[in-house]
């Protein structure tokens, strides 16, 4: 049994490159590594006429099967709805939508099209697991090319109450696709009680007190399956650090003061408002900082 993971990017599989530093990257590719599989998904390459057969490269366990996008595709699919109405409405800012038909209509396309790349490469014992919101139809599309695997998908940001997620022009029909899913994954309980709410009000989907869902004659379990960090490994990590000359000459430069240090993009999604105020917490005035503080009316 080979486990299939689809993602809206996938990592170069380059030998020496290192992978990358996000959550989803490095989750992805230890479970991959631990039991083997296809990591299927978008090179993040753009071609005027790109070959929809995937490139298949081989690591270890790992076959990373990638394939390019045209112009169009990456502009309605991914900066398009992706990024500019399910990531700033899935964070509470609907205020920051823009949502366009032509967009609505590419993303549609793009998830069919991968789909139709991946199916004929299916084994009928592989388990698909796809993630984020890029791919919300992903599974309605094998679906009516015939696959009848067992497929999960995994929400990384947060999912919002129907008032919210309602908003979207095209809400009910991607509410309606998820049913095709056999277990949907959430970081919290809060997230999947909205998504469950969200199908019942909306589809007409049945729950029962376990989380699971009847929908257009399917079960379908929704749960929160939270995804953290390797403690122990950062921990090590940050004992291996501490004998660098870097490491202790910052340490030393800082006195009484103290570092924040973060790896996230500091949009409205990740509490730039906060971080400026941990700038000044640490006491740190530089002229950046401070232009930070003056433009967020700190």
């Amino acid at each position: 049994m080979r486990l299939v993971v689809v993602s809206n990017r996938v990592p170069s599989p380059r030998a020496g490159e290192k992978a990358a530093a996000g959550g989803l990257a490095v989750a992805l590719r230890d479970a991959l590594r631990k039991r083997g599989g296809i990591w299927f998904g978008w090179s993040g390459a753009i071609s005027e006429a790109p070959d929809r057969t995937p490139r298949t490269t081989v690591r270890g366990e790992i076959a990373y099967e990638q394939v390019d996008l045209t112009a169009q595709d990456r502009q309605e699919y991914y900066l398009g709805f992706a990024n500019r109405v399910l990531w700033p409405s899935m964070h509470y800012r609907l205020g920051l939508t823009e949502f366009s038909r032509d967009d609505y209509a590419g993303y549609l396309r793009v998830n069919r099209m991968l789909a139709e790349c991946l199916a004929p490469r299916l084994r009928p014992d592989d388990v698909i697991w796809v993630h984020d919101y890029h791919l919300l139809p992903f599974a309605a599309m094998l679906r009516e090319l015939g696959v009848k695997n067992r497929i999960g998908y995994f929400h990384h940001i947060p999912w919002p109450p129907i008032e919210v997620f309602g908003a979207i022009p095209a809400s009910r029909h991607l509410l309606e696709v998820m049913g095709a899913y056999d277990l949907i994954g959430l970081q919290t309980q809060t997230d999947a009680g909205n998504l469950v709410r969200g199908l019942t009000e909306t589809t007409g989907a049945t729950a029962d007190r376990r989380g699971r869902l009847r929908m257009a004659g399917r079960t379908v379990r929704v749960d929160a399956f939270p995804i953290g960090i390797d403690v122990d490994d950062f921990r090590r990590f940050a004992e291996r650090s501490s004998s660098l000359p870097l490491v202790r000459q910052t340490s030393q430069s800082l006195g009484d003061r103290r570092l924040v240090i973060g790896v996230d993009r500091l949009d409205y999604s990740k509490g730039i408002v906060e971080r400026i105020e941990a700038f000044r917490i640490a006491g740190d005035h530089s002229p950046l900082q401070t232009r930070l503080r003056l433009r967020n009316g700190g």
